[in-house]
């Protein structure tokens, strides 16, 4: 994994399997929901997803896209489209049309010089994975991101924020269409409370109802484990049944489109998946965040180093401002893009 050196320091191979040290004491366990583990989501009953907080959209329509490859889309209640694309095969965004490259969510690519090309080159040179075709779509009921101030997000740099659910870091500007967050997916540790869950993920908005955001999240719920999602506030998160293994490394990329539509790529050790969503945009901020969905006890990630980029031009994320999550988990300052998530504890 030469690519490393260009964007993520090798140290974070280290972060992903180090422990911060013993849970605090005489902190409560949380009792257990009505929601059972489920092994595949795809698989489950629609009872044991009504109980896990997930549902299931149907394939409303396939659409033929450049160069030979396919989207399904799955219409939600609201108004909302989320899709799964396929890329033809062989497709080789170095040799595919400009059409072809945004079709399936190829970023233009940075100055060679840019600590984000690296990363650009893992999104340009990876295999494009094809997601099965599915009868419907496992979508969460409720948005997987929790709303926060916008108070708290205006004026000029800020930092050390406290956030009951986000931990990491945000700019500001005008006009954002791109953004970008790579990490090593942890491998998660034990932890004394009960129904835990972590989400990381990069998004584009205002964390209202003008969001478009997609990453990896686990939880004890439903077996929801390493999982890859897509999400176009206010509708709830797509779980396209795509699992980023702990310790492989994760490229999120999410792309405002215009007319708003939305394309995201996960990118899992080389492998490209594509999706696409439907909302409105708000331009007006980035984030790349660990997040406790739902205000759930906060999964024992220990520490993951994160790189954001932002932009067309994949720019490092500047310190602008730096988001702690309280009593949960630190954030460290953020240089060249790249900071640093601690987990302290999952009660807070």
């Amino acid at each position: 994994m030469k690519r490393l050196a260009r964007t993520v320091p090798v140290a974070i191979a280290a972060l992903a399997v180090s422990n911060v040290g013993q849970w605090p004491s005489g902190a409560a366990n949380h009792s257990a929901s009505s929601c059972s583990p489920i092994s595949d989501i795809y698989t489950a009953s629609i009872a044991q997803l009504q109980a896990c907080g997930l549902t299931e959209v149907s394939l409303s329509s396939t659409t033929a896209m450049p160069g030979g490859g396919a989207s399904y889309n799955y219409a939600l209640s609201d108004g909302q489209t989320y899709s799964v694309v396929k890329p033809p095969a062989g497709f080789n965004p170095l040799t595919a049309s400009a059409d072809e490259d945004a079709a399936y969510g190829v970023p233009p690519a940075p100055s060679p010089q840019s600590a984000s090309y690296a990363n650009w080159q893992a999104l340009a040179d990876g295999d494009y994975a094809s997601v099965p075709e599915r009868p419907y779509l496992i979508v969460a009921a409720q948005p997987i991101s929790q709303p926060q101030p916008s108070a708290g997000l205006s004026g000029s740099s800020t930092i050390d924020n406290s956030s009951s659910v986000w931990a990491g870091h945000s700019e500001e500007g005008s006009g954002w269409t791109e953004d970008e967050v790579a990490y090593f997916e942890p491998a998660l540790g034990v932890t004394h409370c009960s129904n835990p869950q972590v989400s990381f993920w990069t998004g584009i908005g205002d964390q209202s109802n003008a969001l478009g955001q997609t990453g990896t999240a686990s939880g004890e719920d439903g077996g929801l484990l390493h999982q890859v999602w897509f999400e176009n506030l206010p509708a709830g998160a797509a779980f396209p049944g795509v699992t980023a293994p702990a310790n492989d490394y994760v490229i999120d990329t999410v792309q405002y489109d215009g007319s708003n539509s939305w394309t995201y790529t996960v990118n899992i050790n080389n492998q490209n998946h594509v999706f696409r969503g439907t909302g409105d945009y708000d331009g007006s901020i980035v984030e790349a965040s660990p997040e406790r969905p739902d205000g759930a006890p906060l999964m024992n990630f220990r520490s993951v180093e994160m790189y954001a980029a932002v932009g067309r031009d994949l720019s490092p994320m500047t310190d602008q401002t730096e988001w702690a999550m309280t009593g949960y988990a630190t954030t460290s300052a953020i240089s060249d893009g790249i900071f640093t998530v601690t987990q302290n504890d999952c009660d807070g």
